[in-house]
C-alpha cells in the first residue's frame, strides 16, 4: 500500500518522537500522551498510523531488519572481508534507531534476539553443529552491536579480524602466541588479497 507524502512524514516524525522518548525514558514508561505532546499530530492521526507503541517498536524492526538486508545485499557480502563494511554503514544509518530498539524487549521486539536467531541459522545452513551455531551467533551480534552503539570511527576489515583472532586466541589461552597469530594473519592474506590487512 502507498501512502502520501504527509502520511509518510506524519509516520516518520512519530517514530522520531518515540525515538527520542526512549533516550530519555524506559519502553515501559513511554506513553501515547508522551508521543503525543513530542509531535504535532492529534491523537486520531496518531490511531490512524499505528495501534500502539507496540507497533511502532514492530514496526522500527522491521524496518531495522529490511535496512539490514538492503545493505547486505548491495554489498554483496557473501564474503566475511565484506563484513567490517556492512557494521559501518548500519552503524552511521541505524544508531539512535539501533540504540532505541536495544531498550525494547517485547514478545515480538528484541533486537539482538533476532540478529542472534538470524546468524544462528546462517551458521546453521553451512555446519550442524548447534553449540558451535549459538557461539557463532552471539559473538558475530555482540560484534555488530557494539559496532553500531559505540560508533567505532575506524571500522575495518583488518579491525574487525584483530578483534575475532584476540577474542579466539583468549578462549583458546594462546593470545601471547605470536606464531599462531602470525600463522592467522597469512591465512587472512592468503584468502582476502584485495584487503588491506
Amino acid at each position: 500500500m502507498s501512502h502520501s507524502l504527509s502520511f509518510l512524514r506524519t509516520d516518520k516524525a512519530i517514530m522520531h518522537a518515540f525515538i527520542e522518548l526512549l533516550k530519555e525514558k524506559s519502553f515501559e514508561k513511554i506513553t501515547v500522551q508522551d508521543i503525543l505532546e513530542r509531535t504535532p499530530v492529534t491523537r486520531a492521526t496518531f490511531y490512524a498510523h499505528y495501534h500502539d507503541k507496540y507497533e511502532i517498536a514492530e514496526r522500527m524492526l522491521e524496518q531495522f531488519l529490511k535496512n539490514r538486508d538492503n545493505i547486505r545485499n548491495e554489498l554483496n557480502a557473501e564474503s566475511s572481508s565484506k563484513m567490517h563494511q556492512i557494521v559501518r554503514k548500519n552503524a552511521s544509518i541505524h544508531h539512535d534507531a539501533t540504540l532505541a530498539l536495544l531498550k525494547i524487549r517485547t514478545d515480538k521486539v528484541d533486537l539482538r534476539q533476532t540478529i542472534v536467531d538470524e546468524f544462528e541459522k546462517e551458521y546453521l545452513s553451512e555446519k550442524s553443529d548447534p553449540v558451535e551455531a549459538k557461539i557463532y551467533a552471539q559473538v558475530r551480534t555482540s560484534f555488530e552491536l557494539s559496532c553500531i552503539t559505540r560508533e567505532i570511527p575506524n571500522l575495518s576489515f583488518q579491525y574487525s579480524n584483530e578483534t575475532f583472532m584476540n577474542v579466539f586466541l583468549k578462549l583458546l589461552r594462546l593470545s601471547d602466541d605470536k606464531e599462531t597469530k602470525d600463522f592467522l594473519n597469512k591465512k587472512l592474506k592468503q584468502k582476502f588479497p584485495n584487503e588491506n590487512h
